[in-house]
């Protein structure tokens, strides 16, 4: 659990020295929903969480259900350099070009490494994130088997104000991962782990 805990919308995130055999500052970020904010909101925190010196960075996509698309891609070039492949995606006329990272940007640097944490509920838009971090080769993903949700959807409003989503596309792992029906593999499997709900604000 971190030492101290502040919430965002959307976020929580903090920082401490955890465990014994080692003092390495780690920094927790956790990200509920892929939304228009979410990418402000995620490089401040990040940049916070910087400062104060973190060694280690969890970004925590437990019970997250995706949400924005761009959102998710657009996190992703926050964190990886230019150049590197994010996500590959499928149209109803075939395939469209690997997305890569455009911004040079990277808010976490070279030396952090990252843990992802994912479950279950882990699904669309985060599973896209989670394997982008793990397929830059920075990244470990840790939990259970993630959702399985590898389909892009837009949902279209009618005039009775009634709405329906259909399926406009679908997207895998850059490095070749099928996440539709499958899900992603956490590199290290780890059940029940603690949430940050725990925490207490200073």
């Amino acid at each position: 659990v971190p030492s101290e805990h502040r919430w965002l919308p959307g976020f929580g995130f903090g920082f401490g020295s955890q465990g014994k055999a080692a003092d390495v500052k780690v920094g927790y970020v956790r990200i509920y929903e892929f939304n228009t904010k979410t990418v402000e909101e995620f490089r401040w925190v990040t940049k916070q969480l910087r400062k104060a010196g973190v060694q280690v960075l969890v970004f925590d996509l437990r019970d997250n259900m995706g949400g924005l698309l761009s959102a998710a891609v657009n996190l992703c070039e926050t964190v990886l350099p230019r150049g590197k492949a994010i996500v590959n995606l499928e149209g109803a006329e075939g395939a469209i070009p690997t997305i890569r990272s455009e911004t040079g940007e990277s808010v976490v640097g070279k030396t952090v490494k990252v843990l992802v944490l994912m479950n279950g509920s882990t699904a669309s838009s985060s599973e896209l994130t989670a394997a982008a971090l793990r397929d830059s080769g920075n990244s470990l993903l840790v939990g259970t088997q993630s959702f399985g949700k590898g389909t892009i959807q837009a949902i279209i409003r009618l005039a009775d104000e009634s709405a329906v989503q259909i399926t406009i596309g679908r997207f895998e792992s850059a490095g070749g991962s099928k996440i539709g029906g499958m899900g992603l593999t956490p590199d290290l499997v780890m059940a029940n782990l603690p949430t940050d709900e725990g925490a207490v604000a200073p």
